[in-house]
């Protein structure tokens, strides 16, 4: 894998050994490699290929986070780019609503049930109260203080969004 990222990343090319085909980068490419974050940056400075790159560090914030998720136009072409307005059953916003419906506390037996709460029929979250939500979630506890990062972020939704999606009446397994 190391070979290969360097050799798409800073010879330029990639070859096939078996059919000999070079496949050149084009200088439109762009490429970005997040390294999460660890206690006291270990894991950035324990790395040797990230040295070779240029490096831009991008904090991790409300004002960072957007709600879009980009969507090819012409399958199976895959060539065009659409930036549709968030949806409400979209992976992420549908876990922050879940998420914000139990630190409501909606989903406690008794008086405070509420069984008309519906996460796909709600507006989408604002990104700042997203970012919130994910932010008191994902939380570290081993690690107080770590800033967040958005590969956290990407694969709690993952997870999460299979698992609210089994327990919703309308779209569970």
């Amino acid at each position: 894998a190391n070979t290969c990222l360097f050799e798409l990343l800073i010879v330029g090319v990639l070859k096939n050994p078996e059919s000999c085909a070079v496949y050149p980068r084009s200088n439109k490419d762009v490429y970005y490699l997040e390294i999460p974050n660890s206690e006291r940056n270990k894991t950035a400075e324990a790395l040797r290929f990230p040295a070779l790159l240029p490096k831009i560090h991008i904090k991790v914030g409300a004002d960072t986070m957007a709600l879009t998720m980009p969507m090819f136009k012409n399958p199976p072409e895959n060539t065009l780019i659409a930036l549709p307005h968030p949806q409400s059953l979209d992976p992420l916003c549908y876990v922050c609503h879940f998420l914000k419906a139990y630190k409501e506390q909606k989903f406690l037996p008794g008086a405070k049930m509420d069984m008309t709460w519906n996460p796909g029929k709600m507006e989408p979250l604002k990104p700042e109260e997203c970012f919130a939500l994910l932010t008191q979630f994902t939380e570290n506890k081993q690690q107080p203080g770590d800033a967040p990062s958005f590969l956290i972020f990407d694969n709690f939704v993952k997870f999460m969004n299979a698992a609210f999606r089994g327990m919703d009446p309308e779209l569970g397994y």
